[in-house]
């Protein structure tokens, strides 16, 4: 069932789904969508069609949720984080989404003792992932 709500000035349907009903979910696994080194699967430019697919699911099929699980972007300081949650529709937004940080996410080399300078260590994840 779809449950209106009002998310700064948009009305925006939430699809609640019915007890005991199935649902329809994408697990994504390592978007690799910045341009870093350590971001090997870079060349296949993931993440304009990662968006399409987001974005036409939530609009055409009753995609319920989506997920990312570990090493998200490769992105230390945020421009494709941004640009990639700026090309998602509000519905694809509004869908329940969930991540697990990777180790790539917390030092862009992979490991604690090859911590760089730049390295998050996840701080301020949540402002994208929440």
């Amino acid at each position: 069932q779809d449950t209106k709500v009002t998310i700064a000035g948009h009305q925006v349907d939430i699809n609640i789904p019915k007890e005991f009903e199935g649902t329809l979910g994408m697990i994504i696994g390592d978007p690799c969508i910045s341009p870093d080194d350590y971001c090997a699967n870079y060349r296949l430019d993931i993440a304009p069609a990662l968006k399409k697919v987001l974005n036409g699911m939530s609009e055409n099929a009753k995609l319920d949720y989506w997920m990312m699980v570990g090493d998200l972007f490769y992105d230390q300081f945020g421009p494709s984080t941004s640009s990639f949650y700026q090309g998602l529709t509000l519905k694809a937004m509004t869908k329940l989404s969930a991540v697990t940080m990777g180790n790539h996410d917390y030092w862009i080399a992979g490991s604690p003792g090859s911590v760089m300078p730049d390295d998050s260590l996840g701080y301020g994840h949540m402002q994208w992932f929440a």
